[in-house]
């Protein structure tokens, strides 16, 4: 079916109903979960896919609530420590990264030997 205007299409019985269901236990102050336990007409699966489908507002929210935060990172102006084979490296920042590389192999190679 196409729609040629911006009118949601016309809700069929089966549809009302489900709206129906939706505001009783929307009134109930129940979960979800418990009010369609306690029935017999109605299970959780349909009740909750008919919400998404009749109530898409609700359940996913419309997009107008959201925001945008800028944060900032720094990295940390210490020092770090790493410790590899017993041995203890202080790593102060902007340090030289081939550097560190060439003093972790020469511990591993230590400590295979």
């Amino acid at each position: 079916m196409v729609q040629l205007n911006n009118e949601p299409p016309a809700l069929n019985e089966h549809d009302l109903r489900m709206m129906e269901f939706i505001e009783e236990w929307k009134q109930s102050g129940q979960s979800m979960s418990e009010w369609t336990k306690e029935r017999e007409d109605i299970t959780y699966y349909q009740l909750s896919r008919a919400r998404r489908k009749l109530f898409p507002e609700e359940v996913y929210g419309t997009g107008k609530d959201h925001t945008w935060s800028a944060i900032t990172m720094e990295f940390p102006s210490s020092s770090i420590n790493v410790h590899l084979n017993g041995c203890r490296i202080e790593v102060p920042p902007g340090f030289d990264r081939s550097l560190l590389e060439e003093i972790v192999e020469v511990l591993k190679d230590a400590h295979k030997s």
